[in-house]
């Protein structure tokens, strides 16, 4: 036995955004596979070990996602006609979910260009505009259900084998594809919501954009701090407030999202990837793992190297001024400045053994010390 009994003023309640529910099961009920995820669901909220019957306060979202996740199933009912289950009418349930589609939100005030500032963790900005049905993106942090695009339109063959591979299920009812289940679709999401967006130019529904709302994607942050004759260089994943062992923990576990603080952030792979590298070729040491904050003692000869390695994984990143100065030296030798040469021996110098001797006392004076010295025979 399993029954949501709704309030005959369900209108007004919608409305409030406040929705009382009871709710009355017997535990059996749980290994029926079409309750399995309703009750995944519950569970979440009542915690464990939960008792019927049940009262919940939801919102109009948190009906919506349940209703959604029961879609179908005879559950329903009016608490003062609890022997009529409600009927299901093409995936809508008669009465009910009519009340729980969010209003309008006011256009917002336009922003000051210097007030506007971008979130962090980021979330993915919008994708082009392609012509023909697009993919359509529905749910919440608990599941998704995907429209495909129609036949005609270029990525269908992928969207289909996309859905396919992570383990979406059609509902034939609605033509909708089905992924019920919070891990997989927050590890969905970390791992697509970028390609669905700029590849696929797929649509979000407003539904799913008010449930994602504290979704983020984490981003690499850079950060150099001049130390002696060369900087330290900090890489990081942008996490909000999670801490840092919390999201090594998700990272060694193979989980694609970290929660802390009430936020969700999650943990693209592809950047995670970029990352990982990033610190390996920093380190020179291909064997090194990834860690979600690491700080590493770049000296002044490899700026040049390292400015091309922060380039691939923080295209933000601006070094100190005096970072860009001895990079760009090293780049361009004409514009090093010439070593303090004995008159002697500059006069008899070729302009290419010029340039090496002046790349040679770069070094000296910002990384190799006494050892270039002795080499040149300077500095005594």
């Amino acid at each position: 036995m399993f029954r949501v009994l709704l309030p005959p003023n369900l209108v007004a309640a919608a409305a409030r955004d406040a929705i009382a529910v009871k709710i009355e099961f017997d535990p059996a009920a749980a290994r029926a596979a079409e309750l399995a995820p309703g009750f995944a669901w519950l569970r979440e909220r009542l915690g464990a070990p939960a008792r019927s019957p049940a009262f919940l306060q939801l919102g109009r979202a948190q009906l919506r996602d349940f209703t959604e996740l029961m879609e179908n199933q005879p559950v329903f009912f009016w608490v003062n006609r609890p022997a009529e289950p409600l009927p299901w009418r093409e995936g809508t349930l008669a009465g009910v979910t009519e009340h729980l589609a969010e209003p309008e939100a006011p256009e917002p005030a336009p922003e000051s260009a210097a007030a506007a500032t971008p979130p962090s963790p980021r979330r993915p900005k919008p994708g082009p505009v392609v012509a023909g049905t697009p993919l359509i993106v529905d749910g919440s942090e608990h599941y998704l259900a995907l429209t495909l695009p129609s036949r005609e339109h270029p990525t269908y063959d992928e969207a289909l084998a996309l859905a396919r591979k992570h383990d979406f299920i059609l509902e034939t009812t609605n033509r909708r594809w089905w992924l019920r289940d919070r891990h997989k679709t927050l590890n969905f999401l970390a791992a697509q919501w970028d390609r669905l967006r700029e590849h696929f130019g797929a649509q979000f529904t407003a539904n799913f954009e008010k449930n994602t709302a504290r979704l983020r994607l984490a981003a690499v942050r850079c950060a150099a701090v001049e130390a002696g004759a060369g900087f330290d260089v900090t890489l990081e994943l942008q996490t909000g407030r999670a801490a840092a062992d919390a999201v090594g923990s998700a990272l060694d576990g193979g989980r694609s999202y970290v929660e802390d603080g009430g936020d969700i952030v999650l943990l693209p792979p592809a950047t995670v990837e970029r990352l990982a590298l990033a610190q390996r070729q920093l380190l020179n040491d291909a064997a090194s793992v990834v860690a979600p904050r690491r700080t590493v003692r770049i000296e002044g000869a490899r700026l040049a190297e390292a400015d091309a390695v922060l380039a691939s994984v923080a295209p933000d990143f601006r070094p100190p001024e005096v970072w860009l100065e001895r990079s760009a030296a090293l780049r361009n030798l004409s514009r090093l400045a010439p070593a303090p040469l004995p008159p002697d021996l500059d006069s008899v110098l070729r302009p290419y053994q010029r340039i090496g001797a002046a790349w040679l006392w770069h070094l000296y004076r910002h990384d190799l010390g006494g050892i270039v010295a002795d080499e040149m025979g300077l500095g005594k």
